[in-house]
This record gives structure tokens, C-alpha cells and sequence, in this order.
């Protein structure tokens, strides 16, 4: 089971606009509210920071603004980069 802790959960559908955590498992999302960070997950992602918006699914997209990267993990997830400026120093959102 993976837990990502500590960011701002928006989910319209459900009127959810709060700082939450997610347990994902079998590449579901099986629960959203605060849960303790502890041994019993095999991944922690540390989210503070980020916005979170379960569902979302963005199948392709093309960034128009300076300083944005897109790329996958080996598991498969899309993940963001911002570039603090032109010569490097990325960040993950």
C-alpha cells in the first residue's frame, strides 16, 4: 500500500478542498483522511507542498510555459517538474 501524506486534496465530486492524506492499493485509491505515517506502506510520498487531485487523468499534454517538464516514474506515474529557472535546480510537484 503507498501513502501520499500531507498535501491539498481537491476532489469537486465530493466537495473535499483540504489538506488530507491517500492510501492507494492495487492501484486504487482506497481511503482519503489523515492516517499515521508507519511501517505498514511500502512507499510514502511525501506531498506537503502539492496539490493532490484524485481522478485526474491527464492521457497527454503539451506545456506552453517556460520551466515545465513532464516524465514517468518506472511505476507508471506521470509526475511534474518545475524548474526554479533556465539553468536547472528542478523541483517535484
Amino acid at each position: 500500500m503507498i501513502l501520499i501524506s500531507g498535501g491539498r486534496v481537491i476532489d469537486p465530486k465530493s466537495g473535499i478542498d483540504e489538506f488530507l492524506d491517500l492510501t492507494i492499493e492495487e492501484n486504487q485509491i482506497k481511503k482519503i483522511g489523515k492516517f499515521e505515517a508507519s511501517g505498514n506502506y511500502e512507499e510514502i510520498i511525501d506531498a506537503g507542498g502539492k496539490i493532490v487531485v484524485p481522478g485526474l487523468i491527464d492521457a497527454h499534454v503539451h506545456f506552453r510555459y517556460p520551466g515545465l517538464f513532464a516524465g514517468c516514474t518506472g511505476s507508471g506515474r506521470k509526475i511534474v517538474y518545475q524548474y526554479k529557472n533556465r539553468g536547472g535546480g528542478k523541483q517535484g510537484l
